[in-house]
């Protein structure tokens, strides 16, 4: 399945930016360290926090080895803080640690795992995860479940969802005013212009194959019809017969 690849793993800075207005966050010397690229700052505050147990700090620590920022890129550490982030519930960092298993990254390979922890993180709306579990699902053939993901995060509004229900739904229904076409054309309409120039093209795709189904159609129905009226004259059919028919 040709899908566009998203950045893999998440740092969520909408959870950033709610955290800096929470007068009460105690998170937040952290949040702002980071914000100014203070990462050693943030390391040290998220540290403390994350060995209290705080399942966002934990995330955020793990998320600082995953792309080596004010420490060295470390995978093993990143799934180790990601692991206690998600077993306590954090989506994020569900997502993460699915990733991680996906690609064997820290960790050892294993779908099965990658697909646990998409599940979890999906089941509680992340459309990112909801993506991911749609391709497990789609890779093993089994379509209405990779259907049913994908539909939730476009519905979401989530542009890769768009796409990918648009895609897979073209494979059962490909009329042109299917509703494949019409989550291609809302992903043609997002925010992100890579998935955008991909839905376009595929729309593009789909729309020439229309023309070369409707000149199949007819070459077929010029084909049938002349082996019809040669059948018919081969039978003794007269003229007037023959015109009757259309094959005057």
């Amino acid at each position: 399945m040709i899908l566009v690849i998203r950045v893999l793993l998440l740092v969520t800075a909408s959870t950033f930016s709610l955290s800096l207005n929470a007068f009460d966050d105690p998170l937040k010397e952290a949040i702002a360290a980071y914000g100014q690229g203070d990462y050693a700052t943030a390391n040290n505050l998220w540290r403390i926090h994350a060995e209290q147990g705080n399942a966002r700090a934990q995330y955020f620590l793990g998320n600082l080895y995953a792309h080596g920022e004010g420490v060295s890129e470390d995978y093993v550490e990143a799934s180790k803080w990601f692991r206690k982030s998600a077993v306590q519930g954090h989506m994020d960092a569900q997502y993460n640690l699915g990733v991680l298993y996906a690609y064997g990254w820290g960790v050892s390979k294993d779908l099965d795992q990658a697909g646990y922890w998409y599940h979890k993180s999906a089941e509680q709306g992340l459309a990112s995860a909801q993506n991911k579990l749609g391709d497990l699902y789609y890779d093993k053939f089994n379509f209405s479940q990779a259907i049913k993901w994908f539909r939730m995060a476009a519905e979401q509004g989530d542009q890769q969802g768009q796409y990918n229900l648009g895609y897979i739904l073209n494979s059962f229904d490909y009329s042109p005013d299917s509703e494949a076409r019409l989550w291609m054309r809302k992903a043609m309409q997002g925010k992100d212009p890579k998935i955008a120039d991909q839905a376009q093209n595929m729309l593009k795709k789909w729309i020439s194959g229309d023309a070369e189904r409707e000149q199949i159609y007819r070459d077929q129905e010029t084909f049938d019809n002349a082996f019809k009226c040669g059948t018919y004259v081969q039978g003794g059919a007269s003229f007037g017969e023959l015109s009757a028919m259309g094959c005057n």
